[in-house]
């Protein structure tokens, strides 16, 4: 009989989803009201949707890297990904009519504190396995 692994592989959905609701959980303690997850159009998706006390829509990519041998998880997100995530964020304003709602477009950063830690293996990393860079208003800042 082959032998099991105390814990089984995960898929990069799954373990995506999971990194995706520790982040959620994680600004929700900073202060932000949580609106949708994944929302989809032709032209993109948003990972997480959220609304400050203040008004502002804030539309938020999630970014997770094992290590930072290709820059690492803040620079993924290339001219290419953040005019998509501005056309996404332009629909979903558009769809709820929130067209006069100020809006920015953040990018969380997210690797393990370790090397080696959170690779799709053994137990699902918790909030204090991983160093989160919140990066605001990414937009503006590239």
């Amino acid at each position: 009989m082959k032998h099991l692994d105390k814990y089984a592989a995960y898929s990069t959905r799954t373990f995506g989803s999971h990194i995706e609701s520790l982040i959620k959980r994680h600004l929700e303690h900073q202060g932000l009201s949580f609106l949708c997850a994944n929302y989809t159009k032709k032209c993109g998706e948003i990972d997480l949707v959220f609304e400050e006390d203040c008004g502002f829509i804030v539309f938020v990519e999630v970014r997770y890297r094992r290590n930072q041998r290709y820059g690492g998880a803040r620079t993924s997100v290339n001219r290419r990904k953040l005019i998509k995530l501005n056309r996404t964020a332009q629909a979903f304003l558009q769809q709820y009519k929130l067209l006069n709602r100020p809006a920015r477009i953040d990018i969380v950063a997210v690797s393990p504190k370790k090397p080696r830690q959170c690779s799709g293996h053994g137990p699902l990393p918790s909030l204090s396995d991983l160093d989160i860079e919140w990066i605001k208003n990414a937009i503006e800042n590239n």
